[in-house]
């Protein structure tokens, strides 16, 4: 690697000073088009002469990782830049900040939303933007509850704890109907969190849905799955009945 940077930077220096101009395209026809080559060279090399080591070594990984890539990918890669540049600004610095927000997840987050997209994708565009605008609602009326969520530090046991309680109000709040959803907009904050948490209750009581089945899963009827499919304990590992019943929702009156 180290002598491929050093020959790419020599080349560099070669095309500086002209001693391969007649190896460019349209050099002795086009002085235009060999005198732009020069200068994306030039700006080229002093951009890695700036660079940190650390920069350097990630460069490589990454024209490592283009140069193993098929033709077919290059293409869809260039093909996708090109519209990333015809986009608006705004709309560039919201795919720059999902980008973002997509590198710091786990791996195993990753690949869930991943493939909660391609469900999306291969709904009916209809369909799909019905459920958008649906979860955009739903969003909305647990706005506050996700500003708390920035209280906690990450990965802690309250983020987490405090997170698997938005999943449960998000899950309840999509086996609303429209017109329910609509009631529980003209709520007060308090009378609309009340109203959530009954919904919750309820929801654990009654088990999962049409769709849904115990475990981690998309929010909504027939979403798509999570990681945890497992129809019972591995083999080896019983669960025990006391945690049986809490993970599958108990009613809150016990049995006698």
């Amino acid at each position: 690697m180290r002598d491929l940077v050093l020959a790419t930077a020599l080349i560099s220096i070669l095309m500086l000073t002209g001693s391969v101009q007649a190896d460019l395209p349209n050099a002795s026809g086009d002085a235009t088009a060999a005198e732009q080559m020069r200068e994306r060279y030039r700006r080229n090399l002093e951009l890695w002469r700036k660079m940190t080591p650390e920069q350097q070594q990630r460069l490589r990984e990454r024209h490592e990782r283009w140069r193993k890539l098929s033709a077919e990918e290059k293409q869809r890669i260039r093909e996708n830049y090109k519209r990333f540049k015809r986009m608006k600004e705004e709309r560039r610095q919201a795919l720059l900040k999902a980008r973002n927000m997509m590198n710091e997840l786990r791996p195993q987050m990753r690949e869930d939303l991943r493939r909660r997209m391609h469900w999306l994708r291969r709904m009916r565009p209809e369909d799909r933007q019905r459920h958008l605008q649906r979860l955009r609602t739903i969003r909305e009326l647990l706005k506050g509850d996700y500003e708390r969520l920035r209280e906690f530090p990450p990965h802690s046991p309250e983020a987490r704890e405090h997170l698997m309680q938005l999943r449960l109000m998000g899950r309840a709040l999509h086996r609303l109907r429209p017109e329910e959803i609509e009631q529980l907009k003209k709520l007060s904050p308090e009378q609309r969190r009340e109203a959530i948490q009954k919904l919750v209750d309820r929801m654990k009581q009654e088990g999962p849905s049409h769709g849904e089945r115990p475990g981690r899963r998309g929010p909504g009827r027939g979403g798509p799955p999570g990681r945890n499919q497992r129809h019972g304990p591995p083999p080896g590992r019983a669960t025990p009945p006391e945690r049986m019943e809490r993970r599958h929702f108990p009613p809150d009156e016990p049995e006698e």
